[in-house]
């Protein structure tokens, strides 16, 4: 996967203009983005037949090789804003600034600090990492009387991850300095790995045809269900570490002007210089993948009438362990606001280790939970016909919805009245679905024992997310 801009590169620059807003240049993100990636599966089931019991034992394992350059803002990013005085007056667009060659409001740059700082695709630093996961599982399908069959399992995942690049800088002074303002890096160091354990998720569910005829039937389950983790999440432990990725920012300060050579970009460090800075990810050291118990409990009533067949279903998800960040480099809350929730604020610009930016650390947390109630009324295919409508509702409560490529976006970008470093209650979801009504109708036109058309007409109407 290579985002590599089209055009010849330039910075990106946003300017406000009275009001209005022009963006030019390049995306932000794609200036230093390429993915190289080999996933190898291996998958065996075996079956087993035995009286009532149907048995199946089984493996799947992944191996996945990546190799991903990724630098944000690579060729420099730029905000020029509008002024105004103590009094609120307009004395100058961001146009008029821009074009006067005054000092941006907003500068960003990543870069790498290896190689001889060439940009773009060409830069050096890429991480490179592999990532090992096995499973294995059995499950036994019991058909126990003539109208009710069980189905339980057990499936066991262990994945194995690379060591990063050590920072001995980092290790050695910075996380003495992190430790005694209070913070707890959970075992964290960069270029260690995150600890082996294996993921145990038992599952049971049934269906349980009532009167042996299909008109009522009642089905459910619950268990444990263990995620993947996208490999960019970790991958950012092995790119961001300090000592190949390099991050400049700046408010009005450093940057004097608007620089439009790509190759020259002002930074903190040179590349090439053996520096260390730019921000860091830092995973704990038991850090677990996403696990959720869930279960759901369904009825299916087929009804006297037209032949419907109504149902009922109830699901509902409760994180067990979940993802959760925290910025180490920042101290404690510096005041607070007055008003109805009196939340904190921060210095940012105040790090314990001016060395680094951000230092993002990924633990877990088990806060968390999702429920959803559905109704549907279906119509089975008879005589050409056939279609269903369904209503339901349903809700989110999460600490981190996990929407961004980024640690450090992840971060940033999570909505909370306590402070981005407290540990934060849960809040509605972005996914919370709210309520959803979903329909269809078809009807299937027979021309000849070859030749068949299928008209269908379908209806979703939803909530906006919240």
């Amino acid at each position: 996967d290579d985002r590599d801009p089209l055009g010849d590169p330039f910075p990106s620059v946003n300017i406000e203009d009275n009001g209005g807003f022009i963006s030019l240049g390049a995306e932000q993100f794609s200036t230093a983005n390429l993915l190289n990636q080999d996933v190898f599966t291996l998958t065996n089931n075996f079956e087993i037949y035995s009286g009532r019991h149907t048995i199946t034992l089984g493996t799947h394992n992944e191996y996945a090789k990546s190799k991903n350059l990724f630098f944000a803002y690579n060729y420099g990013d730029y905000t020029f804003e509008d002024q105004f005085d103590g009094m609120g007056n307009l004395i100058a667009t961001g146009v008029q600034q821009f074009m006067s060659g005054a000092a941006p409001d907003f500068y960003q740059y990543g870069y790498s600090l290896v190689g001889d700082g060439r940009v773009g695709d060409e830069s050096a630093g890429a991480s490179e990492f592999s990532v090992l996961q096995l499973g294995f599982y059995a499950q036994d399908e019991v058909q126990m009387s003539e109208n009710l069959k069980v189905t339980a399992g057990l499936r066991f995942d262990i994945p194995l991850w690379d060591s990063g690049p050590v920072n001995e800088e980092f290790n050695t002074n910075t996380i003495p300095i992190l430790e005694a303002n209070g913070k707890n890096l959970q075992g964290a160091r960069v270029g260690r790995a995150i600890s082996p354990a294996t993921y145990v998720s038992p599952r049971v569910g049934f269906n349980w045809d009532v009167n042996g005829n299909k008109s009522t039937q009642i089905r459910g389950g619950f268990g444990i269900f263990t995620s993947r983790l996208p490999l960019v999440w970790p991958g950012g432990a092995y790119n961001n570490n300090g000592i190949t990725s390099g991050f400049a920012a700046s408010f009005n300060t450093v940057v004097n002007a608007f620089e439009p050579d790509v190759n020259n970009q002002p930074a903190n460090v040179p590349p090439g210089t053996g520096g260390v800075g730019g921000n860091v990810d830092l995973f704990a050291s038991n850090f677990k993948l996403p696990q959720v118990f869930k279960w759901n409990l369904a009825v299916d009533q087929k009804l006297p009438f037209w032949g419907l067949i109504a149902s009922v279903e109830g699901i509902y998800n409760d994180n067990i362990q979940a993802i959760y960040y925290e910025n180490l480099n920042i101290g404690g809350p510096v005041g607070y606001l007055n008003g109805a929730d009196n939340r904190p604020y921060y210095n940012d610009s105040v790090r314990l280790d001016p060395t680094y930016g951000g230092i993002y650390l990924a633990s877990n947390t088990g806060e968390g939970y999702s429920y959803n109630l559905t109704f549907t009324l279906r119509k089975p295919f008879e005589d050409g016909f056939a279609g269903s409508v369904s209503y339901s509702y349903g809700d989110a409560y999460s600490v981190f919805d996990g929407t961004s490529s980024q640690n450090s976006s992840q971060w940033r970008n999570v909505q909370t009245v306590t402070g981005k470093n407290a540990m934060i209650p849960t809040t509605r979801s972005d996914f919370s679905q709210g309520h959803r009504i979903v329909g269809n109708v078809s009807y299937e036109l027979k021309w000849n024992d070859n030749i068949k058309t299928t008209l269908g007409l379908f209806y979703e109407g939803s909530q906006a997310q919240p």
